[in-house]
């Protein structure tokens, strides 16, 4: 027994999608520093505003805030002064705790990097004198 063929769309219609595809892929722009900043202060305040207990969330706002180092580190180092100076508050033990996290994986992924050179933990500076 035979079955019938069924009906295809022909190879136009995959390549019409395959480059549509392509070419909406090619529009897109990578973000700019101001929203990469932004999402850096979003994941950071989203830290600060739980009961910071949750380590899933903590790693989760590490991993976020190192996607781009620069700007991570230097959005938590911002948030250190003020932090240190009344080391009370919920908000400055969250800073802390974000810093102190966030400087151990950056070391940690460094030393597994198996690449060493000058200036390799130069990004950790907006945390000093903290770290």
């Amino acid at each position: 027994m035979i079955l019938p063929r069924r009906p295809t769309r022909g190879p136009a219609l995959s390549l019409v999608l395959v480059f549509g595809l392509g070419a909406a892929m090619a529009q897109t722009e990578p973000p700019t520093a101001a929203e990469r900043a932004a999402k850096v202060a979003a994941a950071g305040e989203l830290w600060m505003a739980s009961e910071q207990a949750s380590t899933e969330l903590l790693d989760a706002t590490v991993k976020t805030l190192l996607v781009d180092p620069e700007i991570g580190i230097k959005w938590v180092g911002d948030q250190l002064t003020a932090a240190l100076a009344d080391r009370a508050q919920l908000r400055s033990k969250g800073v802390i705790a974000l810093a102190t996290h966030l400087a151990l994986e950056f070391v940690r992924r460094q030393n597994t990097s198996g690449v060493v050179y000058a200036g390799q933990y130069e990004a950790l500076r907006p945390l000093q004198p903290f770290v």
